[in-house]
């Protein structure tokens, strides 16, 4: 039987290690807009710092966010990787997902997170504890 976690909207199932975004904060955090410099820095530097207690050294960007169709980043998050053989946090589905959105288009499904690439509990700690962090965002 799988286990099953809901926090604030948030499914995490812990036998495949899939983190599920309900629609509607998806589509709130496609919606909503990083609006300066310093708010992307501030919003790096948190993932960062988080990356750094797992005993990783981090570089600056390792957010990657989704762009509306103005070409503002949103804080939709496409993924998330830390140093080391491509070790990241992705969304499945990316392009159909941010189409389908950049067109207006209501989500008819959550979005699913997938780890990649993970070779041990720190590093999926390390991205869990980000994706968490990043969902107090939106």
């Amino acid at each position: 039987m799988l286990k099953e976690k809901f926090l604030d909207g948030i499914l995490i199932n812990k036998s495949k290690l899939i983190l599920t975004l309900r629609k509607d904060l998806a589509e709130k955090a496609f919606q909503k807009e990083i609006n300066s410099v310093k708010t992307y820095k501030d919003i790096q530097d948190r993932a960062n710092l988080i990356i750094e207690k797992y005993v990783f050294s981090s570089n600056n960007n390792i957010l990657h966010f989704a762009v509306n169709k103005k070409t503002e980043l949103t804080y939709l998050l496409l993924n998330c990787n830390i140093p080391g053989r491509n070790y990241r946090l992705a969304l499945r589905n990316q392009d159909r997902t941010i189409k389908n959105l950049k067109q207006e288009k209501p989500l008819t499904k959550d979005l699913k997170y997938s780890l990649y690439n993970i070779e041990n509990s720190n590093q999926a700690d390390a991205l869990l504890s980000v994706w968490l962090e990043w969902v107090k965002l939106i």
